[in-house]
């Protein structure tokens, strides 16, 4: 799968719009406690996902019927499939790792009495808005 075709998928499109609309609506600080839920229901349905997704992928490579591989591999189907759900498993464990490390930094945040994180948490990581000059 190329990356223009995975950019310009109506899914990731619609995704990236969510994510947009989210970012201008949001304020520029959030509450630890709703962030930290927000990361830990991220974490749970990241998790099913990337169970479901990982399930399928082992069915379909401990597929026993070689006629079944023979005739979606004659036009390179079955490595296609395979090689798409292998990067998608890799992208899912990613993002399930990153929200799983997030939420143990709000989770070691609000332990220090930190009340707020910034949206922009990514491009720097947030300063309690109290201590800033």
């Amino acid at each position: 799968m190329g990356l223009r075709k995975l950019v310009t998928s109506w899914d990731f499109l619609a995704a990236a719009s969510a994510f947009l609309v989210a970012a201008t609506v949001a304020p520029d600080w959030l509450p630890n406690g709703l962030v930290k839920d927000f990361y830990g229901l991220g974490t749970a349905v990241l998790a099913i996902v990337f169970s479901v997704f990982f399930a399928a992928l082992t069915i379909i490579m401990s597929s026993t019927d070689d006629q079944f591989v023979e005739f979606l591999e004659e036009e390179q189907g079955y490595t296609k499939i395979v090689a798409t759900f292998r990067f998608t498993l890799l992208i899912l464990f990613a993002a399930l790792l990153s929200s799983l490390l997030l939420y143990v930094y709000t989770s070691f945040r609000l332990d220090a009495s930190v009340k707020y994180q910034s949206k922009s948490l990514l491009s720097k990581l947030a300063e309690d808005p109290a201590r800033r000059c």
